[in-house]
């Protein structure tokens, strides 16, 4: 992430690079539809990036304080927790702002709130899909009594 929000993350220098793949593929590009594109892959490279980061700070967090009861019981609590969650979304927030603050310093980038909104949507996304993904099917195991 340090790479992308220095100046070699810009708009400018993303743009040349995705000018000269478009030439290639598609020949030349009409200006306000490159722009459109361009601005689009990279909104969406904030949104998949910092839902990325989210997932990994979330199985961070759960490595780490993980209930050995639930590791046992292998139930819904052994795979997610709200807690867990949380702690993927502020961590993720906390980093897109302090990028967007780097930004800021630096003159051919711009921090903008926008893009922490961008960044944090991306992370509640991945936890409502690891959410998901991890409890379906996963409830708590049904005990079963000895047969006489």
């Amino acid at each position: 992430m340090a790479l992308e929000s220095s100046d070699l993350g810009s708009s400018d220098h993303t743009g040349i690079i995705l000018r000269k793949i478009w030439s290639v593929l598609l020949g030349a590009p009409d200006e306000e539809t490159f722009e459109f594109v361009h601005h689009l892959i990279r909104k969406t490279g904030h949104f998949c990036g910092y839902a990325i980061l989210s997932w990994l700070i979330f199985r961070a967090v759960r490595a780490t304080w993980r209930n050995r009861q639930a590791v046992v019981a292998r139930g819904r609590e052994y795979f997610w927790q709200l807690r867990w969650a949380i702690f993927g979304i502020l961590g993720t927030a906390v980093t897109a702002s302090l990028d967007e603050f780097h930004q800021s310093f630096n003159p051919n980038r711009t921090g903008r709130w926008q893009d922490v909104v961008i960044d944090s949507s991306g992370a509640l996304a991945m936890q409502v899909l690891l959410y998901f993904v991890t409890t379906i099917g996963r409830g708590k195991p049904a005990i079963r009594e000895a047969e006489a």
